[in-house]
């Protein structure tokens, strides 16, 4: 029974290791879907967080400064992208596939010359718990994890129980109104949008400096589209996140374990997180109209402005 509970406590915490870059680029996307705006480049910023965070660090031996520059990174393709959506009210989908794409190319172009190489730096453990079964899962873990695990109880008590909360609710679900009571639409979703590609950009530093410590071209395997996903699954709502991702990461977990220990097809391991994905979002679309929902992909025009035509 006891070496049952020590095997599900590794399984819970590389399922959190694993799960990680998932919430932060989840919470990020829902502030940005909560203030209206869908942004599809979740991927490419992820990678190319993951290849500047790499590449910062290996070069001036300091992963603080790696995450830094993943963070402005992300933070700066959230503003190119707020600029073509809000205020040149671009097609959010086309723009986002754009930021994927561009993010992607620019992610192959510095990474290919870090390829082989690996990161000799370790970000700081805190252990708490360490020697009680399953709580060690989730306190034994390095500091990115503790940020993540703050981060998202911050931003759904801002979310919910603050007035800027209230705001960027309003802002998604219905500008007009919003504007209004004097709400600046504009502000808020750059700030929101921004804030997705900075927490996108963390997100994807931590599978090149921590989970895997290395970098290879299609680092994240798909991990941003699989975030977009659990923003819908997660109902927008930071805790629900907290909770889901770490779930997928265990399916992430079976892609390590399933193979080495139970003899499955790695291959076969491999799509559960994206066969889960389809099942849980067929359930998920079925609550969305219970929920107060962010209207997306529709571009603000003022009242005034619809009326003289601009």
């Amino acid at each position: 029974m006891t070496m049952n509970i020590w095997a599900l406590t590794l399984l819970l915490a590389l399922a959190v290791k694993l799960g990680t870059p998932l919430l932060l680029a989840c919470l990020g996307e829902i502030y940005s879907e909560r203030s209206g705006i869908l942004n599809l480049g979740i991927e490419g910023i992820m990678m190319l967080g993951a290849a500047v965070g790499f590449a910062v660090a290996y070069e001036t031996n300091s992963i603080l400064l790696g995450f830094i520059s993943a963070a402005i990174v992300g933070a700066l393709l959230g503003l190119i992208h707020a600029f073509v959506t809000v205020n040149l009210r671009g097609n959010q989908i086309i723009s986002g596939l754009a930021i994927t794409f561009v993010g992607i190319g620019l992610a192959t172009l510095i990474g290919h010359k870090y390829i082989g190489k690996p990161l000799r730096l370790r970000v700081p453990i805190l252990r708490i718990f360490s020697d009680v079964p399953i709580l060690s899962a989730f306190f034994t873990q390095d500091v990115v994890v503790y940020f993540a695990y703050l981060v998202s109880i911050l931003l759904w008590f801002i979310l919910f129980y603050t007035r800027i909360g209230i705001e960027i609710r309003a802002t998604g679900e219905s500008p007009i109104a919003a504007e209004a009571s004097g709400v600046n639409i504009t502000l808020i979703r750059y700030v929101c949008v921004m804030l997705s590609g900075l927490f996108a950009g963390i997100g994807g530093a931590y599978i090149s400096l921590v989970s895997l410590q290395h970098w290879s071209d299609l680092i994240t395997i798909g991990k941003g589209w699989i975030a977009l996903a659990l923003v819908i699954v997660s109902l927008w709502n930071p805790i629900y996140a907290l909770i889901i991702a770490y779930l997928f990461g265990i399916l992430y977990a079976f892609q390590v374990l399933l193979p080495e220990n139970w003899g499955i097809d790695i291959h076969l391991a491999g799509i559960l997180p994206y066969a889960t994905t389809i099942v849980v979002l067929t359930f998920a679309s079925k609550l969305k109209a219970r929920i107060g929902t962010p209207i997306l992909g529709k571009p603000y025009i003022r009242e005034e402005e619809a009326l003289h035509g601009v």
